[in-house]
């Protein structure tokens, strides 16, 4: 019976209350996507009465977003299953000639499997040529990488060169060539 009640968008970072933008990085960083938040504030204290997950695509762009499609075209398109938007050098590997990933690099790979999930957590994104099969693999990547992820990006291990500067948009599931952030 709150007189004050309220939603916001976990990933809108216009949030001007402060305890409220710490509940919606909180809620965000447990689920992983943007939510829908419904609350109420009873003696200024804030409940939160319901979290859903976006399911529809938000109109609006991000800035980010919006300044990368008027400027850059993608080179690969594939399909994202953790959003966020970073730059850095691509890393070539396979299970064959695996070696240490650093935090800056971006991991280019033809197969993501489960024996590689522990040795790219580092990764700064993840871009793999396939698709992961199941909901439950989708479940298990998420809760070990929070990278932003593209699966299903066509020849991206043939693509992409050692070294070569891309920016990852996880939010969309496009590469571009370069950096931007």
């Amino acid at each position: 019976n709150s007189k004050i009640k309220g939603k916001i968008l976990t990933n809108d970072n216009s949030i001007s209350d402060q305890k409220l933008l710490e509940f919606a990085n909180k809620i965000q960083n447990y689920f992983y996507f943007p939510q829908e938040v419904d609350y109420v504030i009873e003696k200024n204290k804030i409940y939160i009465t319901q979290v859903k997950p976006l399911t529809g695509i938000i109109k609006e762009l991000t800035k980010k977003e919006q300044l990368i499609k008027n400027f850059r075209k993608a080179i690969i398109k594939g399909i994202s299953i953790n959003p966020g938007i970073v730059t850095g050098p691509v890393k070539l590997i396979n299970n064959q000639n695996f070696v240490a990933v650093k935090n800056s690099e971006i991991i280019v790979t033809k197969n993501l499997n489960k024996s590689l999930y522990n040795k790219i957590k580092r990764a700064k994104a993840v871009v793999t040529d396939t698709v992961l099969k199941t909901p439950i693999d989708k479940f298990h990547y998420r809760k070990i990488i929070k990278a932003p992820t593209i699966t299903g990006a066509e020849n991206a291990a043939k693509i992409l060169q050692n070294g070569k500067i891309i920016t990852v948009n996880g939010v969309t599931g496009e590469v571009y060539s370069g950096g931007f952030i």
